[in-house]
C-alpha cells in the first residue's frame, strides 16, 4: 500500500509520523475531512489528488455542489480532467461511480467526494424524506458493501462532509453514524 500526503508537513506527521517512515494517509481506507463552511476542506481534497498524481496514480472527483475550482487545484498541482471530474446527486450515484472505476492496484488511486452533506437520495428528490434519514441509511448500506473495495484496488476514499450544530450545542456531521463507523480517520 502507499502512503498519501496531505500537503501538509504537519498534519502528514501527525496522521502517521510515528508509524510510517513518511507521514500521511495510508490507501485503502475511508478519511472523512469534516468542518466549518470555508475551512479548507476542498484544499485538503486538491492536495490529496496532487499527491496521488504525483507518484502516478489516479484519481476521481466527484463534487454535487460543484463548488471545485480547477485554477485552484492546479496552485496544489492538482490536476483535475474532465474525464475524471463528475456530478453525482445521490449517495448511490457517487458509489456507482467508485465502484465502475477500473483501477490498478499496484498504484495510489485517490476517490475524493466533495462533500456527503450535498448528496440527497432518490427518495428525497422524488416523494420527499420527512425525517430525513435514507441518507444515512444509504450511507451505512454504501459503506458496508465498499469498505473492503478500497483496500484491494489500493484506494484512498476521501471525503468531506460539513459540521453542523446538533442537540446540545454539540458538533455532528451530517449523514448519519455510518461515516464516523466506517472511517479509519477523521480530520476535524
Amino acid at each position: 500500500k502507499h502512503v498519501i500526503s496531505t500537503g501538509s508537513t504537519i498534519l502528514d506527521l501527525a496522521i502517521s509520523g510515528g508509524r510510517l517512515e513518511e507521514g500521511g494517509i495510508p490507501t485503502g481506507i475511508l478519511v472523512e475531512i469534516a468542518g466549518d463552511s470555508g475551512s479548507g476542506k476542498t484544499g485538503i481534497l486538491t492536495e490529496l489528488c496532487a499527491s496521488v498524481q504525483a507518484m502516478g496514480g489516479a484519481t476521481r472527483f466527484a463534487d454535487p455542489e460543484a463548488r471545485l475550482d480547477k485554477e485552484y487545484a492546479e496552485v496544489t498541482g492538482a490536476s483535475i480532467e474532465d474525464e475524471d471530474y463528475f456530478r453525482p446527486k445521490t449517495v448511490t450515484d457517487m458509489f456507482t461511480l467508485l465502484e465502475e472505476w477500473d483501477t490498478d492496484p499496484s498504484i495510489p488511486n485517490l476517490f475524493a467526494g466533495d462533500s456527503l452533506a450535498a448528496l440527497s437520495t432518490e427518495m428525497e428528490m422524488e416523494e420527499g424524506d420527512k425525517m430525513g434519514m435514507r441518507r444515512a441509511k444509504e450511507l451505512s448500506q454504501e459503506l458496508r458493501k465498499h469498505c473492503l473495495l478500497f483496500h484491494d484496488r489500493n484506494v484512498l476514499m476521501a471525503c468531506t462532509n460539513q459540521v453542523r450544530t446538533g442537540q446540545n450545542n454539540s458538533r455532528v456531521t451530517p449523514g448519519g453514524n455510518a461515516v464516523p463507523f466506517y472511517a479509519s480517520l477523521r480530520l476535524m
